[in-house]
C-alpha cells in the first residue's frame, strides 16, 4: 500500500534555537525556501545542543532523537529527519516509530552515489573521522566513499562563522585546502560532513566552485555566496 503525500515533516536539528539563534534561523529559512507549498517542515532543536567533540554527547543527543521521533509520530507528523551528519539515533528511531526516518549522512552519501563513482567526505574535526568511517561501513559504501578528511574547527566556530566573516573565511580556506588534493586524485563528489545543518546552510544558493570548474565531473559545495 502506498503512503499518502507527506504534509508535515519534523526536522531535528542538533543546535539550541536560543543559544545558536542566527544559525537556527538561517537553517529554518533555508529549509522553508527548499520546501514546496504543500509541505510543512517544522525545525526543532536540542537543549543542551551538540557542541562537544565527544561520543558521549552523540549518545545523549541520540537518546533525545529517539524520544522526539516518538513524539513526532504521536503528533501526526508524516516523516522525521535527523539534521546531523553523524546520523545519531537513526536506526534506533526507525525501530521506535512507523513513520519514515531519514538522516543527513546516509541520505547524502546514497544521493552522491547517483552522481559520481568516487566520493569523499571532509569533516569538521579529526575526531569525527573514525565515526564517519564506521558510517561508511554500516551503509556498505566502502568501495564508493574512498576518503575521509578533516579540517580543524568545532561546532562553536561553525556557529560563530554565521556572523563573523573572518571565522567563515578561515573555515572556507581549510575546506578548500582539503578539496584540492581530492579533486586532483579524481574524486567526483565531495561532501562537507560532520557539521550536519551547517552543510545544508552553507550550500544554499551555491554556484559551481572553482575546484569543480577544473574537473568536468566534480560536484562540490561552493562557499562563495554565504554568509552575506
Amino acid at each position: 500500500m502506498s503512503r499518502p503525500p507527506m504534509k508535515r515533516i519534523w526536522y531535528q536539528s542538533f543546535v539550541d534555537p536560543k543559544e545558536q539563534a542566527d544559525y537556527f534561523e538561517c537553517l529554518r529559512q533555508t529549509i522553508t525556501q527548499w520546501t514546496d507549498s504543500t509541505t510543512q517542515v517544522d525545525v526543532h532543536g536540542i537543549v543542551p545542543p551538540d557542541l562537544e567533540l565527544n561520543r558521549l554527547t552523540e549518545l545523549r543527543c541520540s537518546a533525545q532523537v529517539v524520544a522526539n521521533a516518538i513524539a513526532a509520530e504521536q503528533q501526526g507528523y508524516d516523516a522525521f529527519v535527523i539534521g546531523h551528519f553523524q546520523d545519531g539515533g537513526l536506526y534506533e528511531a526507525r525501530a521506535a516509530v512507523d513513520i519514515p526516518v531519514l538522516a543527513l549522512g546516509e541520505s547524502s552519501m546514497l544521493m552522491s552515489c547517483m552522481v559520481g563513482r568516487r566520493i569523499a567526505l571532509v569533516t569538521i574535526h579529526p575526531i569525527f573521522i573514525p565515526i564517519h568511517e564506521e558510517q561508511i561501513i554500516r551503509y556498505g559504501l566502502q568501495h564508493r566513499v574512498v576518503s575521509v578528511k578533516a579540517i580543524e574547527t568545532n561546532p562553536q566556530n561553525l556557529v560563530h562563522a554565521f556572523t563573523d566573516p573572518k571565522a567563515f573565511q578561515n573555515i572556507r580556506t581549510q575546506f578548500e585546502a582539503e578539496v584540492q588534493p581530492l579533486v586532483q586524485a579524481g574524486v567526483e563528489v565531495i561532501i562537507p560532513a560532520g557539521g550536519g545543518d551547517f552543510r545544508l546552510c552553507c550550500s544554499h544558493g551555491s554556484k559551481t566552485s572553482k575546484s569543480a570548474k577544473r574537473s568536468s565531473s566534480i560536484r562540490s559545495t561552493s562557499w562563495s555566496r554565504w554568509p552575506k
